[in-house]
C-alpha cells in the first residue's frame, strides 16, 4: 500500500572511504577524519533547500552546497573531489531529471553516504532501501517536527566521525560484520577478538564511546568484560550493548544486571541495531 509522506534515508559510503579500522591490539589509532569536509544538498525546492540548509550547518558547524537538480548533484560530487569529497549528501529522491531511486543509485556508486527524502513511500520502497549495504537509517517526515529529527539525526553522524566505537567477538567474520555497520554509521572503528583484548584496548584508548560485545569468546567471556569495564567507565561514559545467539530473556537480563545499556538477540536486523546505538549514544 503506498502511503504519501516523507521518507529521509541515512546511507553510507562504501567501506574503502569510511572510518579506518584498527587491527586487534596493535595499538595504533584509528584514521583520523577530516575536518573541512562539506555536505551536498540536492533539493528542488529553494524554500525547503534554505530551511534544511540553514538547519543542517547551524547543527553541524560545516557548509552545505547546494545542487538542484541530479546533472548539477554529478556535477558537484566530481567538482568537490579536489577537496577531497563530499562527507555526507542530503537529496530529494523525486527530481525534475531523475527517475525515483536514481540519485540513490548516483550516490552509491560514488561512495557518498546520503539522506534520502522524498514525498512518496511504499513497503516496497523501504524493503529496497533498507535492504541496501550503504543504507543506514529512515526518517519518514510526516510531521513538522520530522526536520528537526534529520537534523538530530545527521548532528549524530556527524559526531559519529569523531567517536571511537570496539566491535568485540572471536569469530572473524561476526567482528567483520560489526565492524562494517559501525563503519555505515561514520563510527572510528576498533576490534578484538575477546574480552581480554577489549580490556587492553580500552586501556589504550580511554575516550571509547560504544562496545557491542559477543557473549561466547575465549580467554574472557562478555560478562566478564564488561564486570572490569564498569570499574572503571560508568554507563555515562560507555555505551556497552551485549549480543548473542540464543539466551533468551536471562541472558539479556545478566548483560543488563552486570553493566551492560542494552542487549540485541541474533540475528538482528541492521536497522535495529542502528536504532539501539542510536538510543544508547544519546545518553553519552
Amino acid at each position: 500500500m503506498n502511503v504519501p509522506i516523507l521518507l529521509w534515508v541515512l546511507s553510507s559510503r562504501g567501506a574503502d572511504m569510511v572510518r579506518g579500522t584498527r587491527n586487534i591490539a596493535d595499538g595504533r589509532e584509528p584514521q583520523a577524519v577530516s575536518t573541512s569536509q562539506r555536505i551536498l544538498l540536492v533539493e528542488g525546492s529553494r524554500f525547503f533547500a534554505n530551511q534544511v540548509k540553514k538547519q543542517i550547518e547551524a547543527a553541524t558547524g560545516t557548509q552545505i552546497v547546494v545542487a538542484p537538480t541530479l546533472a548539477a548533484a554529478g556535477k558537484a560530487i566530481e567538482a568537490e573531489r579536489g577537496r577531497g569529497g563530499f562527507a555526507l549528501a542530503l537529496f530529494d529522491i523525486i527530481l525534475p531529471d531523475a527517475a525515483e531511486t536514481e540519485v540513490v543509485d548516483l550516490c552509491r556508486e560514488k561512495g557518498l553516504p546520503s539522506v534520502v527524502f522524498t514525498g512518496f513511500y511504499s513497503d516496497e520502497l523501504r524493503e529496497r532501501l533498507t535492504s541496501s549495504r550503504t543504507v543506514i537509517d529512515y526518517i519518514i517526515k510526516d510531521n513538522p517536527a520530522s526536520l528537526t529529527m534529520l537534523r538530530q539525526a545527521v548532528t549524530r553522524i556527524w559526531r559519529n566521525r569523531t567517536t571511537k566505537a570496539l566491535a568485540v567477538d572471536d569469530s572473524a567474520t561476526a567482528r567483520r560484520y560489526l565492524v562494517d555497520l559501525m563503519k555505515l554509521y561514520q563510527f572510528q572503528t576498533l576490534e578484538a577478538a575477546n574480552g581480554k583484548q577489549a580490556l587492553d584496548i580500552l586501556h589504550q584508548h580511554p575516550d571509547i564511546k560504544l562496545v557491542v560485545t559477543d557473549y561466547r569468546m575465549p580467554v574472557m567471556d562478555g560478562i566478564d568484560m564488561v564486570k572490569q569495564m564498569r570499574a572503571t567507565h560508568p554507563k555515562d561514559r560507555l555505551a556497552v550493548i551485549g549480543i548473542a545467539t540464543g539466551g533468551g530473556s536471562s541472558l539479556s537480563a545478566q548483560f543488563i544486571k552486570i553493566g551492560a545499556n542494552d542487549f540485541i538477540t541474533k540475528p538482528f536486523l541492521r536497522e535495529e541495531f542502528f536504532c539501539r546505538i542510536n538510543q544508547n549514544m544519546e545518553i553519552i
